[in-house]
Parts: C-alpha cells; sequence; structure tokens
C-alpha cells in the first residue's frame, strides 16, 4: 500500500492537479454553475408538468386528464418557464462561458460575452423550409436549446480567445483619458470585434454555399456541423457503459489524491451528461421518449450517496460497527452535512484522503452502483433521469423526483444506499483491528 500511495503521490496528484487547473475546463465547470438556477427552474417546470403521469399510473388515477381541463393555465404556464430556460440554454452558455473565459485573461467579460452571442447568432442559417416554402428570418427551438450546446460552447471560445488575442496585440482605438471607462472599452473593442465577426460571417457565408451531408444529415451551418461531427459521437460515447464506469471510478481517485474530483471531471460531465438529462427533458416535455440512459443526474441519485464514494454510506457503517472513537467521532459531525451531500467532514476529517482502509471501497463502490443502476435503467425497470434536482437533495427522496416520480428509482437508490453501507463494513472492521494494535 505505501508503494501504491508513492506512485499516486508522484504520478497520478500532478496530471490530476494540471487538469483540475486547466482554463478552459475551468471556464466550462464555472459557466454551468452560473446557469443552474436556469436549469433547476425549468426542470421544475418540466416536472411539475409531468410528475401527474406517474402519480396516475401509480395509483391508477386520470389526475393530470382533470388538472388539465380545470386548469390548463397551470401547465401553459410551467411550458412558459420551460420555453424560457431550457429552450434557449445554449444563449446562456455562450455569454457565460465567454465571459468567464476574457475575465480569466483579466480583460471585459462582457464585451467578449456580447460579441460570441453575436458570432454564434451569425452561425444561425437564416432561411428554413416552412410548410413547404423557403422562409427568411426563422430560428427555431433547436438552434438555441442544448442540442445547440457544443456548438455554443465552442464558438464561445475560439471568438474569446481571438478577441483577446487582438487586444493583446493593441489592434483598438485609444480614447483620450477624459472620455468614460464604459465609452473606452466599448471603442477599444471595435475592431477586435469586427475582425472576429466578420471572420464568424466568412465561416457561415462558406458553409452555406457548400452543403455536405455527414451521417446522412444535410450541413450547411456551423451548428449542424459542430453537432455531427463533435456532439453526436461525444453523446453517443457518453451512453456507452464503459465510459460511464470510467468516470464513475475517476472521481473518488482524484478524491483520494485530495483534489476535487467531481471538479476536476465537472466539465466533461456537464458537457455531454448535463445536455443528456436536459434532452431527456425536452423529449418528456413534448411527449417524446428519453433519448438517454444516463445522464448527469443519475450519478447524484443512484451513486454519490453523501457524495463522491457514497461516503454517507461510510457514515452509517461507522455507526454500525467502528470501534473507533476517532471515526464515531469524524461520522457525528459528517452524518447531517452527508444528509445533504457534503461529504468534506469525512473526506479530511476521518481522513479518507490516501487512507489505505478506505481505498478499496471508496473507489470500488461507485463503479458497483453505476453498474447496477445503469443496467436497470436499460433493462426498462427505472426510467432514465429527466429532472435536475439540486445536488444536495437527499439520497432516495433525489432518485425519486429525478425520474419524475418513480417509484421503482427510488428502491434502485435504496437498494444501492444499503449495498454501499455493506461494502464498507469489512473496510471499517479492519480499521477497528488495526487501531487494537
Amino acid at each position: 500500500m505505501k508503494a501504491f500511495l508513492t506512485f499516486m503521490e508522484k504520478y497520478f496528484l500532478p496530471v490530476s492537479a494540471r487538469i483540475g487547473g486547466q482554463r478552459h475546463l475551468v471556464v466550462i465547470r464555472d459557466s454551468f454553475a452560473v446557469a443552474m438556477p436556469l436549469v433547476l427552474v425549468g426542470a421544475f417546470a418540466v416536472l411539475l408538468n409531468n410528475i401527474w403521469d406517474a402519480l396516475d399510473k401509480l395509483f391508477g388515477t386520470s389526475m393530470k386528464a382533470g388538472l388539465q381541463n380545470t386548469i390548463p393555465w397551470f401547465f401553459e404556464l410551467n411550458g412558459i418557464i420551460w420555453w424560457g430556460t431550457f429552450a434557449i440554454f445554449s444563449l446562456f452558455m455562450v455569454i457565460s462561458v465567454a465571459y468567464r473565459l476574457a475575465q480569466s485573461y483579466e480583460e471585459d467579460g462582457l464585451l467578449a460575452g456580447v460579441i460570441s452571442l453575436a458570432a454564434f447568432v451569425i452561425q444561425l442559417p437564416q432561411l428554413r423550409e416552412i410548410n413547404g416554402e423557403v422562409a427568411w428570418g426563422w430560428i427555431t427551438v433547436g438552434d438555441l436549446g442544448v442540442t445547440s450546446l457544443f456548438a455554443a460552447i465552442i464558438v464561445a471560445i475560439v471568438v474569446t480567445e481571438i478577441y483577446v488575442k487582438l487586444i493583446k496585440m493593441n489592434l483598438t482605438i485609444k480614447m483620450p483619458d477624459s472620455v468614460p471607462p464604459a465609452v473606452s472599452k466599448a471603442f477599444t473593442s471595435i475592431i477586435p470585434g469586427a475582425i472576429v465577426l466578420y471572420l464568424a460571417g466568412i465561416v457561415a457565408l462558406v458553409l452555406s454555399k457548400n452543403t455536405m451531408h455527414i451521417a446522412g444529415l444535410e450541413i450547411n451551418n456551423l451548428i449542424t456541423l459542430v453537432g455531427a461531427l463533435v456532439q453526436a459521437p461525444f453523446m453517443s460515447l457518453g451512453q456507452n457503459l464503459f465510459t460511464i464506469l470510467i468516470i464513475s471510478l475517476f472521481i473518488p481517485l482524484f478524491w483520494f489524491t485530495g483534489l476535487h474530483g467531481a471538479n476536476i471531471v465537472g466539465p466533461v460531465i456537464n458537457t455531454v451528461y448535463l445536455p443528456a438529462v436536459l434532452a431527456n427533458a425536452d423529449a418528456l416535455q413534448k411527449g417524446m421518449a428519453m433519448p438517454n440512459l444516463w445522464t448527469s443526474v443519475s450519478w447524484d441519485v443512484f451513486v454519490h450517496f453523501g457524495g463522491a464514494g457514497a461516503t454517507l454510506a461510510l457514515i452509517i457503517a461507522i455507526y454500525m460497527v467502528s470501534r473507533r472513537d476517532d471515526y464515531r467521532a469524524v461520522a457525528k459531525i459528517g452524518l447531517a452535512p452527508g444528509i445533504f451531500m457534503i461529504n468534506e467532514p469525512v473526506m479530511f476529517g476521518l481522513p479518507v484522503v490516501l487512507n489505505p482502509f478506505i481505498f478499496i471501497p471508496f473507489v470500488l463502490n461507485p463503479v458497483i452502483l453505476t453498474l447496477i443502476a445503469y443496467t436497470v435503467t436499460a433493462m426498462g425497470i427505472v426510467p432514465p433521469t429527466s429532472v435536475v434536482v439540486p445536488w444536495t437533495t437527499p439520497p432516495i427522496l433525489g432518485a425519486f423526483i429525478a425520474t419524475g416520480g418513480s417509484v421503482a428509482a427510488a428502491l434502485l437508490a435504496l437498494f444501492n444506499f444499503v449495498l454501499s453501507i455493506v461494502m464498507y463494513i469489512p473496510f471499517i472492521m479492519m480499521a477497528n483491528k488495526q487501531k487494537m494494535k
């Protein structure tokens, strides 16, 4: 075990630290955090409109039909909330990513966000076929929602990088000191902004004049090009069980070295798996089949009980079999936060970090729980998660809400939680023996 810890500290820790500090990954992670209130509100609206289906199925009633007849405005209101959140999610992200990336270079984030938004809109097709006729000026929900998310992030990053480099090269209009700062900044961005937008326009023009076909899809703009070449493969790869298990493994591995595993892997989860749950919510709102078995919420409600490594299960196992005063003292402190998915007191108080007695269950627990939850979902016993719940939602309740009121999902979460406790118990008993020696 000593050799393993030395290896982790020498090779794994430096690499993981560099990954965790990579500028663009940090920007993407923080940008999703900014958009999270909109995601939660939109998810709540979708839940309010669709939870009645689950309740009707559970109790054999027809509550939804009755409500739609008596208070139709309730469903219309929630649909409007969805329209202002999920339906235009890519617009939020293109501004947020550009803003934070420019700020990381100590440049004006608001100007970068506005220019990036313009560059993104430039990429949207201006002509649409509507009822068999070509019409101008139509922008669809598909252009602005989660289906354009990858393109929005790429546009924001590329545009902001070019914009910042042009600013650093002093390709700007300098104004006298007497000019108000807001006006001076606006003039400073004119030349870099014009260059960036014209470059974006050239890309849009070239693609619109050179239609291509990829995987049976007609590609004539950057949004569909990124969707075919980047987003579709990533989303497909993201639903692969092996990929999901690798992520489940790496989150606790990072944590074991003292790094915040969820923050490091967060950009991948947010870029691939948050759109997955939003796509499921969109499908649910439209009455369609949900396209994704696994989403970012699936880890929260079926795997990370109390936080990464299912540390709430560790706390319960300590209460059940530990005879170590130090473990039990930390468990008392960590119980209340653990119920609400906060596990730092246990991570650094027990500690879990670099603790050889906790390593095996801490790392393997998430992998096994993920495998079980994925399999049960793939079998159709439990519906995929379609509602973004706050990460602080207590276990079991979170699974019920995230699946639109599925009792089977709540039972799956309960089963996984009990199993994770069982997996921790032998190792807590080993720690008892070590303390006695």
